[in-house]
């Protein structure tokens, strides 16, 4: 059935291209000299929106407000465009799954359907795992966008029904790293994202607390893979509560999307107190904070990242636990009298744990040994 947008107002056309989606069903939808497709659909605070598939590679398919869709063409309007609804999918074979994305682990639950005496059903989860069940059960244990295909077998004949990319599953993070520095020195935090659908806006809160007292100066994207985004700025800064909110976003509809990977996407830059001290450090938290949380913006999806905290501390050496800038005999017995005879610790601690186990101990009395003297592997502190 075609409807035409000029038969409807804004909310009847809002509740009819809904009650597609809702009912599992996407529609083709004709603007002025080109015809896309519908397949998605959710209420923001502003506007209602549906995710339009446009082809041409992909390059602009995203979610659009409805009646301010991407039309570049003069004789463009809302008033001229149609959609085809109730397409129904063949009745031989289709199935439906429960859920459509999440995180990993994720279950699905998958129900398979067909108007046909199915001798055997066979599903394949896009990922070489397959299953003969009408409705298996499945879970995903490893990120990405997944392939699902049904064939039945019937009377002799075989039928197939394919969804490409129809789960996804995330393991998508940001993740702080360890930093050393001195006291009154600017150093570099480096904020890595990993995403596994394309994304046009990366909204990162960052709360940077802890007994070491750092003061912010400034961020860059220099090197990292959002270097390209056209709009980067702060939406929240509190210097007092050490809150800040960076936003990266995609904002020009011809800036392509940033697409699945793994690398840095932020870099911070902070000053140490001059009084900074070897027992103190800071976290670099991303957990956010108020009404800013950690969050991954995309055509397709948008969600919260798992997120690992970033460390700041003075600058050691690793093994070195007397603080003289040299890994010899006196650091062995230095620990040795920590641990046995109430002697002062590692300066900071962190430098005796040479085996990177989190506790110094007399197993790293027995690493440090080895290095030292048996050609044993190097200190690896965290």
């Amino acid at each position: 059935t075609e409807e035409d947008r000029a038969r409807h107002s804004y909310s009847s056309w809002s509740t009819l291209l809904k009650g597609q989606i809702e009912q599992g069903l996407p529609f083709q939808y004709g603007i002025y000299s080109h015809s896309i497709v519908g397949d998605g659909w959710r209420q923001t605070d502003s506007a209602t929106q549906v995710h339009f598939n446009y082809g041409w590679g992909g390059s602009h398919n995203m979610w659009y407000t409805i009646d301010d869709l991407y039309c570049p063409w003069d004789g463009c309007s809302s008033m001229v465009e149609s959609a085809i609804i109730n397409i129904i999918p063949d009745k031989r074979v289709y199935f439906r799954a429960d859920t459509l994305w999440g995180k990993v682990p994720l279950p699905v639950s998958f129900t398979g359907f067909s108007e046909l005496q199915v001798d055997k059903w066979i599903y394949d989860f896009g990922n070489g795992d397959s299953s003969t069940e009408q409705s298996p059960n499945y879970v995903y244990n490893t990120p990405g966008r997944f392939d699902i295909n049904l064939a039945v077998t019937a009377g002799g004949d075989t039928c197939n029904y394919m969804t490409t990319q129809y789960i996804t599953a995330l393991a998508d993070s940001l993740v702080g790293n360890h930093v050393m520095g001195n006291p009154g020195e600017t150093i570099e935090v480096v904020i890595h994202g990993r995403n596994t659908v394309p994304l046009e806006m990366l909204r990162i809160p960052v709360v940077y607390s802890g007994s070491m007292n750092l003061t912010y100066q400034s961020f860059s994207t220099e090197g990292c893979r959002t270097d390209y985004f056209d709009q980067q700025k702060l939406v929240s800064f509190d210097p007092m509560n050490k809150n800040i909110t960076f936003s990266l976003l995609n904002y020009e509809l011809d800036t392509p999307f940033l697409d699945p990977g793994a690398g840095p996407v932020l870099k911070i830059y902070f000053t140490i107190s001059g009084s900074a001290t070897f027992e103190q450090s800071a976290n670099i938290s991303m957990a956010g904070y108020g009404n800013y949380e950690p969050t991954f913006f995309g055509p397709i999806l948008n969600y919260s990242p798992d997120h690992t905290n970033g460390v700041v501390t003075l600058y050691y050496k690793c093994g070195d636990a007397d603080g003289n800038d040299a890994l010899n005999i006196l650091d062995v017995t230095y620990i040795i009298s920590y641990l046995y005879k109430n002697g002062p610790p590692p300066i900071p601690e962190a430098a005796g744990d040479v085996d990177k186990s989190q506790s110094c101990n007399v197993l790293d009395i027995s690493y440090l040994i080895n290095y030292l003297y048996k050609g044993g592997p190097p200190p690896i502190c965290e």
